[in-house]
């Protein structure tokens, strides 16, 4: 279970009682590594997370100083690129990254997710970056994310930044498909919730979850 303070943490830790931080999805998936389902290695870093990024990168400070009347932050850009993962967050994703990589740099896809402050999970704002190796480039694809949901909706932006948005991002170790799919717990097309859809190919599918 998370700690009142824990940013980042081996998925497989995670219970429900964590949704707050993580969302369902993440829960479900630690569920799945609980019961020993062949399931990737993998670390989340939570909402907690989030927030410390943003509080020890002076992007919150930033935002304070340069809102406009309408909530709406002038030249975020800018400052999203001139900043890196903080330190005191740098050195757990470090930490994590080892204990699932092992001895030689492992390729890892990062997943991530918007929650609201209640920890559920906004549908309509994923984003996925596949095939990340070394702590280096997964620091610098941690930022991108961050930097790209915050900046999707200038009308949004500003909610990151006053607590009622939160993006949580799940690390998984890369795997070598033989198949690989999506399964849906409603049916697509018909919204029938009785009926499971499953899409698969050969080898690895790009929009694979």
């Amino acid at each position: 279970m998370i700690s009142n303070n824990k940013v980042v943490d081996l998925i497989q830790n995670i219970s429900l009682s964590d949704k707050k931080y993580v969302g369902k999805s993440i829960c479900i998936l630690a569920k799945f590594a609980q019961e020993r389902l062949p399931i990737p290695n993998g670390f989340v870093i939570t909402g907690l997370g989030f927030n410390q990024f943003l509080d020890f990168s002076d992007l919150k400070k930033y935002y304070e100083n340069s809102k406009n009347r309408d909530g709406h932050i002038e030249g975020l850009e800018n400052a999203f690129n001139a900043t890196e993962v903080p330190g005191i967050l740098r050195k757990e994703i470090s930490n994590f990254y080892s204990k699932i990589s092992g001895f030689t740099d492992a390729y890892v896809n990062a997943r991530a997710f918007v929650l609201d402050n209640e920890g559920n999970e906004l549908e309509q704002k994923k984003f996925t970056s596949y095939d990340i190796r070394g702590e280096v480039n997964l620091a610098k694809t941690i930022c991108e994310i961050y930097k790209n949901i915050v900046l999707e909706n200038q009308d949004t932006s500003h909610l990151f930044f006053t607590g009622q948005l939160q993006i949580v991002i799940a690390i998984e170790k890369s795997v070598q498909s033989e198949a690989s799919g999506t399964m849906y717990t409603t049916d697509i097309v018909t919204k029938d919730k009785t009926k499971l859809v499953i899409e698969a190919v050969y080898g690895l599918e790009s929009g694979a979850e």
